[in-house]
């Protein structure tokens, strides 16, 4: 069945040269969630749309076709361009892989979307990277079916004790820690899990341990699949 979709809120994910003049692009649509594109032309000098086929700018989009690969037919820009510090377009960059490596094409992500939304706009006004991508890391977790418990311990239901340490099991949640492996990227204090319960971190060290954690969840469900920008963004923290 042909599908034919109109002016549908939009951001361009990543872009790849298909032929001498046209591209291929994923894009992160409201109520599509992630989609395949042909934008046939854009490549061309004259094409209007040369300007307008870039990552983290709102966009209509539109589109028709059948299957998984569809024909671009018109982009519209809805809001000014954002220009974002090196630091805020890897951020961006991250976000966008991560999105490619973990969602299913097709799958509707509406509050994921509005999120991803609103981390863009937190990232062009300056606001720190390492606060905003947790957040996007715990809500896209949640998105894909792997929500984080936060509250309490897992094996025998107590509240979580900001002055203790907790081992986090992927499949489960936090426990109080039996004070082996305290290297390890799941051991985590409770005034982190609080913190990142309640969206407020108060100190770096909460920051740290989230980044941590959250590291190693994302991990197990790339599979192995290396993302780019991340080491991107280690390197460059480590010649600060």
């Amino acid at each position: 069945m042909k599908r034919r979709v109109l002016h549908q809120e939009s951001y361009i994910l990543h872009t790849r040269p298909y032929s001498e003049s046209s591209l291929l692009i994923d894009a992160f649509s409201r109520n599509y969630g992630r989609v395949s594109l042909l934008a046939k032309g854009v490549r061309r000098v004259k094409s209007k749309l040369r300007g307008i086929i870039r990552p983290f700018q709102p966009l209509l989009m539109s589109w028709s076709g059948k299957g998984e690969l569809q024909t671009l037919t018109g982009v519209e820009s809805t809001f000014a361009i954002r220009a974002f510090a090196q630091s805020g377009w890897l951020s961006g960059c991250y976000m966008n892989e991560l999105l490619i490596k973990l969602l299913h094409k097709y799958d509707p992500h509406e509050q994921l979307f509005d999120h991803y939304n609103d981390t863009l706009q937190l990232l062009h006004d300056g606001k720190s990277p390492q606060v905003v991508l947790r957040l996007f890391e715990k809500r896209l977790l949640t998105e894909i079916g792997y929500g984080m418990v936060l509250t309490h311990d897992v094996k025998n239901n107590s509240p979580v004790l900001e002055d203790k340490l907790y081992r986090y099991y992927p499949d489960s949640g936090p426990t109080i820690s039996d004070g082996t492996d305290l290297d390890s990227a799941w051991i985590v204090g409770g005034s982190t899990l609080i913190a990142l319960e309640n969206e407020k971190f108060s100190d770096s060290r909460q920051l740290l341990q989230s980044k941590y954690l959250m590291r190693a969840l994302l991990n197990q469900s790339l599979q192995g699949r290396k993302l780019n920008c991340r080491y991107t963004l280690q390197h460059l923290s480590s010649i600060k």
